[in-house]
């Protein structure tokens, strides 16, 4: 499992660490050059270009092209603020470059060309400590660093916020992953991210988790050798209308494909053959008989093609004491009846689903899908999934140190058609019918679903896969 800090909890952890230990900062940043130097020794046989600003991430930069030096490459710096305003073990580092004969240019304009033998150009002016957009003679070095034609290393962090930022090919950030390299636009940006050992030890526990494939085998209960599908739980789909059979037939098919012993369909009357016949392998029971379908079932699935008017529906489900994921128009028909639900719901929203449930902007969801999570767990009180690129789960408390928050970082742009959120519908349905928790079964849902996606792309290309093919590639050994 991967585990994730923000750049606050990185400042923490590291004060903390040297007032513990009584290790100098400067070490701490000697350490990190060396990781960085290491890099740039593997990119290229030539020298490099370093880009220092104003701060440590600068210092990092210094450090990096003296130890660059020492091993017997070039090293030109360039500085875009005046060097003798740096402070602490910036500045020491500074003065150190300069003592070896390593030249310091301050730039007034960026219209200079790379200087010759030089293969990597190092962004060193701000990394992770950078909160506004980038402006003036630093905006003009993110646009220099874009257009120069070589590849960039990228000290902790590209450089910039959402507006306009450095493009790198690699970044080298120390003692964890934080959320910038993996949300975007920095996900993008970062190219390949290596995390540096810098012997920090102890700190707080992750702010965010990330499932890798060798976490799902220990979130998934045992399957005995004698196991029936009563055993394996037995999922209900609310779902499904007239023209929109698929959803349901999808959503359902997905639960079985999570390994989910039994899946019912409850939808219409006039849809029931037609979910039958897309989901073979699933039961259908219409509207009128929802009261007894609810029996002995361990999860709910609520909402794929439930089209308008199935509120009392919904109601009734509100009642039931089993763990449920909803989606789609069962989170339309929750955001114009408002209510708390409880930590045993799954709200798995796409950005615009979740702007409607909070009464905010598409862009504010996109700009931080995390902080929009979190803001659903206040409202509904639910565990909140928001699906995209990066998709974001938060359960639990909402100050800092409580509740639990998780990214996913699996899947392809071939997610993006139509159904593929009934599949994760029906994947998180059928963990929870397994016995997870609500928020084990939506990280881990979103990480199967993103493999899935994988596989199908790779299978039937990202342009041509089909949320059916999602289905047929969903692996849960």
């Amino acid at each position: 499992m991967l585990s994730i800090i923000t750049p606050e909890t990185m400042r923490a952890t590291e004060t903390a660490f040297m007032q513990r230990t009584g290790t100098p900062g400067l070490l701490l940043m000697e350490r990190a050059a060396q990781a960085v130097c290491a890099a740039l020794l593997e990119m290229t046989d030539a020298g490099a270009l370093f880009l220092c600003g104003p701060g440590n991430n600068g210092g990092d930069g210094y450090a990096a092209a003296r130890l660059l030096a020492q091993a017997g490459r070039k090293a030109c710096i360039w500085t875009l603020s005046n060097p003798e305003m740096l402070r602490g073990d910036a500045h020491a580092n500074m003065l150190r470059c300069r003592e070896m004969g390593i030249p310091v240019q301050r730039l007034f304009a960026l219209d200079a060309p790379c200087p010759p033998d030089c293969g990597v150009v190092v962004d060193a002016l701000f990394g992770t400590g950078l909160a506004r957009p980038l402006s003036g003679l630093y905006a003009d070095a993110a646009d220099w660093m874009n257009a120069c034609g070589l590849p960039v290393l990228a000290v902790d962090m590209p450089s910039g916020t959402k507006e306009k930022m450095v493009r790198a090919a690699r970044t080298v950030t120390f003692h964890r992953l934080k959320p910038c390299h993996l949300l975007y636009p920095g996900r993008s940006c970062s190219g390949l991210v290596t995390v540096a050992d810098i012997g920090i030890e102890g700190g707080q526990e992750a702010d965010y988790e990330a499932l890798e494939d060798r976490d799902i085998p220990l979130l998934l209960p045992p399957r005995a050798p004698d196991a029936h599908k009563g055993d394996c739980g037995h999922v209900l789909a609310l779902a499904g209308s007239r023209g929109m059979a698929g959803a349901a037939a999808l959503c359902a098919t997905a639960a079985l494909r999570g390994g989910a012993g039994l899946a019912t369909v409850c939808c219409p009357d006039d849809v029931l053959p037609v979910v039958q016949c897309l989901a073979p392998c699933a039961t259908c029971v219409p509207h009128g008989s929802l009261e007894t379908a609810l029996a002995g079932k361990r999860a709910i699935a609520a909402g794929p093609g439930l089209g308008t008017g199935a509120g009392p529906l919904l109601e009734r489900l509100l009642e039931a004491p089993v763990p449920q994921v909803w989606d789609a128009d069962a989170l339309n028909w929750l955001g114009a009846h408002p209510r708390a639900l409880g930590d045993r719901f799954v709200l798995t929203p796409h950005p615009g689903e979740a702007a409607r449930l909070l009464g905010v902007s598409v862009a504010e969801v996109t700009d931080d899908p995390p902080l929009a999570a979190q803001r659903l767990f206040e409202r509904y009180g639910a565990v909140a999934l928001v699906k995209g690129a990066t998709t974001a789960v938060h359960a639990g408390g909402t100050a800092p140190g409580t509740g639990r928050r998780a990214l996913n970082l699996s899947g392809t742009p071939g997610m993006a058609t139509g159904g593929s959120g009934d599949v994760l519908t029906g994947l998180i349905a059928a963990l929870l019918a397994q016995g997870l928790s609500p928020f084990d079964a939506a990280r881990a849902g979103a990480f199967l679903h993103g493999r899935a996606g994988e596989r199908a792309a790779a299978a039937r290309g990202v342009r041509s896969m089909t949320a059916q093919d999602l289905l047929d590639m969903v692996r849960i050994d």
